[in-house]
């Protein structure tokens, strides 16, 4: 199926982090004043999120998030930061930007930035972008309704074929601590679906589409979509991630 992607013109302006005072911050703690579209970041669970000048710093951390005393998802690593919801019929672009330097001698699958639909719990959201091992991926997750009330989990790769794109970048994102513009556009089309495509350096190195049948009798919607930035992954590994210039902006 063919995509039409929608021209991008900047009407609105940037809610860009100013400095402050480093130190951890509490899980209740708003991290940025309501910008474009009225998001503003928090920090998910007890994250041990660190306020830098003009952004984030993300260290090795466990995945703290719980529910009922329990553990919640099935990765062991979390160290992120989400926004507010949003419907999940939005029909607005978004624009998250940030210049990340990213440091471990690990390569394990990192998920760096997503966008959350809070559905079923253990299934990954209908997007990921994770570095894996040093390239970039789209990784993304539909669920269904199971005969058992649990849902089903259908994982499966986005990556546009008709533009060119394979399952992973075009060029490399090293963790050796250089630095990289990183920069995600995503399209809401008003039904669930959405448009994604991620810039390194001002290039476009990969895109593709979540576009479920939303028709079907057992599919499971999204309540709800938000981002979350930092670090999740299946297990612990050492690492530090600076996320600094951040901004996210919301294009009607």
């Amino acid at each position: 199926m063919k995509i039409w992607v929608k021209p991008i013109v900047l009407i609105f302006s940037t809610a860009v982090l100013g400095g402050c005072v480093s130190g951890q911050m509490r899980k209740d703690t708003k991290i940025i004043a309501p910008g474009s579209g009225g998001l503003s970041w928090r920090v998910s669970c007890d994250s041990k999120v660190e306020r830098i000048d003009g952004g984030f710093k993300f260290v090795t951390n466990p995945n703290t998030c719980t529910k009922n005393g329990k553990i919640t998802g099935t990765y062991n690593q979390r160290n992120e930061i989400n926004t507010q919801p949003f419907s999940r019929n939005s029909n607005s672009t978004y624009i998250f930007e940030s210049k990340l330097r990213f440091t471990s001698d690990s390569y394990t699958p990192a998920k760096i930035f997503q966008v959350h639909d809070a559905t079923l719990d253990g299934c990954s959201p209908p997007l990921s972008v994770e570095v894996s091992p040093n390239h970039i991926l789209l990784a993304s997750a539909y669920k269904l309704k199971g005969d058992d009330g649990k849902g089903i989990c259908l994982a499966r790769n986005l990556y546009d074929t008709e533009r060119g794109y394979s399952s992973r970048s075009r060029i490399d994102f090293p963790r050796d601590g250089s630095e990289h513009h990183f920069k995600v556009q995503v399209e809401f089309k008003g039904n669930e679906h959405f448009y994604v495509t991620v810039y390194l350096g001002g290039e476009e190195v990969i895109a593709g589409a979540y576009e479920p049948d939303v028709e079907a009798e057992d599919f499971m919607h999204s309540k709800r979509f938000y981002f979350k930035h930092g670090v999740y992954s299946s297990s612990v590994f050492d690492y530090e991630l600076l996320s600094t210039d951040v901004s996210l902006r919301r294009i009607d």
